[in-house]
């Protein structure tokens, strides 16, 4: 399901190493999503580091064991030029 989206579904680790990304998101950063795994989303995304340095804090008091994930939308410039939503 996540392979026919039109929008970016990823998972990284908190410190931003990348563990999965779906063919959208390959077309926005111009790669192909095997070759973003195991890179750190800020390298291609800086808005989705500044996003969590301004929120960390909140983040922190949400994020638990019991609720590891959450979901948030950030704006991104695709190597298009584009601007698209980024749902994390």
């Amino acid at each position: 399901m996540v392979e026919i989206q039109n929008e970016f579904i990823g998972r990284f680790k908190p410190d931003g190493i990348i563990t999965f990304i779906n063919q959208a998101a390959g077309r926005l950063f111009g790669v192909p999503p095997e070759a973003i795994i195991g890179h750190n989303i800020f390298e291609y995304a800086p808005e989705v580091g500044q996003m969590l340095a301004q929120g960390a804090p909140a983040y922190a008091d949400i994020l638990t064991p019991q609720n590891p994930s959450i979901t948030d939308e950030l704006m991104l410039t695709g190597v298009d030029g584009k601007r698209s939503s980024l749902k994390l």
